[in-house]
C-alpha cells in the first residue's frame, strides 16, 4: 500500500545514508519470511512519531512519503487511499513498540523438520509475512521449538502448495499449552 517507498533495499542503503545521513535514525532493518529465513539484509523507514518540520528537513525522505501519497491517492481501492492521509505510515501495522519478540514464517518448506524461529530485537520490524509474539520468554521459545509443537504444526497448518502455513490462529492459539 505504500508502492514499495517506504522500503529501502540492502543495495540502496549505503547510499541513501551517505545522501541524507540525518535519516539513519528513522531507518530500521526490515525482516519478512525471507529475510529471516535466508538472513538477508531490508530496511525501511519507519516514521513514527516523526514532526513535520523533522520530515521536511529530510528531502529523500520526504520525496518518498511524498511518492506514497500519491501512490494510495491513485489506488482503486478505497481502503488504501484512506491511507493516504498518513503516507509517512504504513497502511497495516502490527509492530510492537518496546519489546522483542519472537518471530515465526508464515510460510516454510515442507523439508523442514523445524520451522525457523527466532528472537527479535524490538528495532527491527517486520512485514506482513511473519507471525510475532510480542513479550515472549525463553520458555514460549523452547515449547515453539520443541518437536511436540512441530509435530503438532505438521498436522494442524495450513498449506500453501505443500508448505507449512504457519497460523496464529489455528497452530499457536491451539495448542496445548
Amino acid at each position: 500500500a505504500d508502492g514499495g517507498n517506504l522500503i529501502i533495499e540492502a543495495k540502496d542503503y549505503d547510499e541513501f545514508i551517505a545522501k541524507e545521513p540525518n535519516a539513519a535514525k528513522w531507518i530500521h532493518p526490515l525482516l519478512g519470511a525471507e529475510e529471516f529465513i535466508n538472513n538477508k539484509k531490508r530496511y525501511c523507514l519507519w516514521l513514527v512519531g516523526i514532526s513535520p518540520a523533522e520530515l521536511k528537513a529530510l528531502p529523500l525522505v520526504y520525496e518518498r512519503v511524498r511518492k506514497c501519497k500519491e501512490n494510495r491517492e491513485a489506488s482503486i481501492a478505497a481502503a488504501i487511499r484512506k491511507f493516504a492521509e498518513k503516507p509517512h505510515l504504513f497502511a497495516q501495522c502490527t509492530q510492537p513498540e518496546g519489546v522483542d519478540y519472537i518471530i515465526i514464517p508464515r510460510v516454510s518448506s515442507e523439508q523442514r523438520r523445524y520451522v525457523p524461529i527466532g528472537f527479535v530485537d524490538k528495532n527491527v520490524k517486520v512485514t506482513d509475512a511473519v507471525q510475532i509474539i510480542p513479550n515472549a520468554t525463553l520458555y514460549h521459545f523452547g515449547v515453539l521449538t520443541s518437536n511436540v509443537h512441530m509435530a503438532w504444526m505438521r498436522v494442524v497448518c495450513g498449506r500453501l502448495k505443500s508448505d507449512y502455513r504457519y497460523s496464529k490462529d489455528i497452530v499457536y492459539n491451539n495448542f496445548p499449552w
